[in-house]
């Protein structure tokens, strides 16, 4: 860490014992980074967008009654 830059949610130090004393691997891994969200299934995904299309088409249909 920088002397004269504040340590913040974000900052990912750690401590040396933390370190593996055979490797010494360093690699940037922010340990205060919250998981990453579950990707959803594509056939969910096509699912929904074809559901909404079939709204955005009710929706479509009336707005054109109307005009």
């Amino acid at each position: 860490m920088q002397r004269n830059k504040a340590e913040s949610e974000n900052s990912g130090s750690l401590d040396m014992a933390d370190v593996d004393m055979t490797t010494y691997d360093l690699s940037a891994k922010n340990p205060t980074k919250k998981n990453e969200a579950e990707l959803r299934d594509p056939q969910e995904i096509l699912d929904e967008i074809y559901e909404l299309d079939a709204k955005s088409t009710k929706i479509l249909s009336v707005i054109r009654e109307l005009l």
